[in-house]
């Protein structure tokens, strides 16, 4: 889509958006729903991770104790948080025996952390923390979403031989094995005006928050315009207000987690860990308007891994979990089932 046809786009959804919300019509804001328990992992260097636990509604009963029970591990993607993945929870809660684990990354939600402990490599060692403490001896399925996605193949890096053989299953979603910055929107990050806002803002931190603050009336129309496509007017996604949503993710993240994680989207890359993905089933999912993680990258993650399966969508950008949810909870069904 050309920036004319974008910014058209995304004028038509802000009108949109605006007569319903005159008309009184507004959708709700979604969100986690039926939270069995949110578990506190303390880890190594003293950040405390919020952890949701939901499981499926047959959890407790005895007529589904011939299904192998199965651990699905969720990482979200940056300045999100684990509310983002509440559309594949609804669903696959339908399912036997899931329990899943969804936590708020390091610095986002309500696992706050110091800039100075922000970092890929840390959200993986975090996740691998996590299954540690709550999902000892479990089969584990782990799904990723942008930032996400190099957290999980960080958490193959970190893993143990043992607990490397009990993730059954793997999705990438919106993704990127090199570095994020190698391609897209996010090729930005190298610019001399994003390197300078870094150091500033590291420097006095206090003012880069009211910089934040001051132009977060633009964000909706953003997101509107460059991360959302035709398919968020379709199925379950239209129910809800996914763009105002995404902007208070936004707004809810710090600056300080902001900046904290710059540098590491623009030079961390998780190619080492393309021989772990060797032999586990998986599928690697893309918006072909993907701006953000082009759709090149998640096909060079595809050629990496030897039996995954790639799956592209139409009229969908980096924002598939809440963009399309129904095509993304398909694909993580059929994964489960090849699985089981």
């Amino acid at each position: 889509m050309g920036i004319t046809r974008k910014i058209a786009h995304g004028l038509r959804l802000t009108t949109k958006r605006t007569v319903n919300r005159l008309r009184k019509r507004v959708p709700e804001l979604p969100s986690l729903q039926d939270v069995r328990e949110v578990h506190r992992v303390s880890v190594a260097d003293g950040v405390s991770l919020a952890v949701r636990e939901i499981v499926s509604d047959d959890w407790e009963s005895e007529s589904a104790s011939e299904v192998a029970p199965l651990t699905i591990v969720f990482a979200h993607g940056f300045t999100l948080s684990a509310q983002s993945w509440f559309f594949q929870a609804a669903r696959l809660r339908m399912l036997p025996k899931v329990r899943m684990l969804i936590p708020d990354l390091r610095g986002h939600g309500d696992s706050p952390a110091p800039a100075r402990h922000l970092g890929v490599d840390k959200t993986a060692a975090d996740l691998v923390e996590a299954v540690r403490q709550l999902a000892p001896g479990d089969d584990l399925m782990l799904v990723g979403h942008s930032m996400g996605t190099m957290t999980v193949l960080g958490a193959l890096r970190h893993m143990n031989d043992d607990e490397r053989a009990r993730v059954k299953a793997i999705a990438m979603i919106n993704g990127a094995i090199d570095t994020f910055a190698s391609a897209g929107i996010t090729q930005l990050l190298h610019s001399r005006l994003v390197r300078t806002l870094r150091r500033v803002g590291k420097r006095f931190p206090h003012k880069a928050e009211i910089v934040k603050n001051s132009v977060e009336w633009a964000l909706e129309a953003f997101i509107a315009t460059f991360v959302y496509h035709g398919a968020l007017e379709e199925g379950a996604s239209a129910k809800f207000d996914i763009v105002e949503f995404h902007a208070e993710e936004i707004d809810r993240t710090s600056m300080s987690t902001v900046l904290g994680y710059l540098d590491d989207l623009s030079e961390h890359d998780e190619t080492p860990s393309a021989p772990y993905l060797q032999g586990v089933p998986g599928v690697v999912m893309v918006g072909k308007m993907d701006d953000v993680t082009p759709a090149e990258q998640t096909r060079e993650i595809a050629k990496v891994w030897d039996v995954a399966e790639k799956k592209e969508f139409p009229e969908s950008g980096h924002m598939l979990p809440v963009e399309c949810p129904e095509k993304v909870n398909n694909e993580l069904v059929k994964l489960i089932d090849k699985v089981r």
